[in-house]
């Protein structure tokens, strides 16, 4: 649980017994803490495995939850590029079977600005969707599936997220002895996890369903980012170079100018949804 200090809100109703794929994930790891009050049972490989339909179905059952949160899939865009067959067979099938033994209880699952091309962000839930590698289109795919077979399905977007001790480009950075190549052109928003875990804990909790985006509030490229930290963590400025998209290519196309407009979720959420600046003064150095 985050500390009482923190602006993110702090929601807690202890009624709701929780089965969690992924748990020792990125973003599982961050929700295990979030759901605190709750009774969470989390879940991971090899007790569980997307591609096997009986292990999704006798987790469900043998845990009994009155939610199911999907915290697992192949999110490194790279290797989905590289292995579209695989992607497609734990980002798009996998969520398949586990929305369809979910029925009858709540679901909640996560996908990513990757959905969109980049060309005029930051993106609203209601915008067209046009993705550009196999990571964005299993993801696009995937949300269809859980909307279309679970009457109550819970999907969050969002984007680059960071944390204390984590493998983001955040923790890359804090940790940086040499040059970093750092986009220019690249633009985003970036999302502290422990603030995604809360109110993603929030959305499930007050019963929302349908599509929402939970991230920051503020675009920024992936060098302004880097200063933002260089300057928190007393960093180098020099250890981050910037360079354009061009120079320094992944392997997996991205949407240059992206990121998640989150409208509908701060008019709704009692969850503050934080500016980079505020997040990074909530990570002790």
């Amino acid at each position: 649980m985050m500390p009482s200090r923190s602006p993110v809100a702090q929601i807690r109703r202890p009624f709701v017994k929780i089965l969690l794929i992924g748990d020792s994930g990125q973003v599982g790891t961050l929700l295990k803490p979030a759901f605190g009050a709750h009774d969470v049972r989390g879940v991971h490989r090899p007790d569980i495995d997307l591609l096997d339909g009986a292990s999704i179905e006798r987790a469900v059952r043998e845990n009994d939850p009155d939610a199911v949160v999907l915290a697992a899939g192949l999110a490194n865009a790279d290797l989905c590029e590289e292995r579209p067959g695989d992607a497609y067979a734990v980002n798009v099938d996998g969520l398949r079977r586990v929305a369809e033994a979910s029925r009858g209880r709540g679901f909640l699952s996560f996908s990513t600005d990757h959905v969109f091309d980049g060309r005029s962000g930051p993106y609203a839930e209601e915008d067209e969707p046009a993705p550009l590698s196999v990571y964005g289109r299993t993801k696009l795919e995937g949300e269809r599936i859980a909307l279309t077979v679970h009457p109550r399905a819970l999907v969050v977007r969002t984007t680059l997220v960071f944390a204390r001790g984590d493998r983001s480009f955040f923790s890359r950075l804090v940790t940086a002895v040499d040059p970093v190549p750092c986009w220019t052109d690249h633009f985003a928003t970036y999302t502290y996890g422990p603030m995604l875990a809360e109110a993603a804990t929030e959305l499930l909790e007050r019963g929302a369903s349908g599509l929402w985006h939970v991230t920051g509030t503020d675009v920024l490229s992936r060098y302004e980012f880097a200063l933002r930290v260089a300057a928190r963590w007393g960093k180098d400025p020099a250890l981050y170079r910037p360079v354009p998209f061009r120079q320094s290519p992944p392997r997996a196309p991205r949407p240059l100018r992206a990121g998640l407009r989150t409208d509908k979720a701060r008019e709704f959420l009692r969850t503050k949804l934080l500016s980079t600046d505020e997040a990074l003064t909530l990570i002790p150095r």
